[in-house]
């Protein structure tokens, strides 16, 4: 399978408002009349949305991104973690555990449970703090 590179960010409104999310595959970030400027496909983003895919989906089929909260029922118990990008490789962490580090069971490939899309972090910030 080859790898795709897709990322998704929010449009940026008017005075750098977060809009609608935005999906694509031409990623551009520079300096334009603005003092730094992030586009997917031609439209101007807010930089701190920005996230790619992971080449994976969740257990319903949808695609995967990192900001993405999964979660994940394993023997009764349900576990909310965040999906980032770290140490090369795309991890699920427990909330607010450190953008940095992504231990070798957390990776997204190597998981054998399926987790499920319930939000991102960009529009459900009460869930970060907080484990389920």
């Amino acid at each position: 399978m080859r790898k795709q590179y897709m990322f998704r960010a929010k449009k940026m409104l008017a005075d750098g408002i977060p809009g609608e999310w935005v999906h694509g595959s031409n990623l551009w970030s520079g300096q334009l009349e603005r003092p730094h400027t992030t586009m997917i496909n031609n439209t101007p983003v807010v930089g701190d949305t920005l996230g790619q895919y992971s080449n994976m989906n969740d257990s319903n089929g949808k695609e995967i991104y990192e900001g993405d909260l999964l979660l994940f029922e394993i023997q009764g118990q349900a576990f909310v973690r965040e999906v980032v990008f770290a140490e090369g490789c795309f991890c699920a962490i427990p909330l607010n555990y450190g953008k940095g580090i992504c231990a070798k069971e957390w990776g997204l490939f190597n998981n054998p449970f399926k987790g499920k899309v319930v939000g991102n972090v960009h529009d459900n910030p009460n869930f970060l703090g907080k484990e389920v």
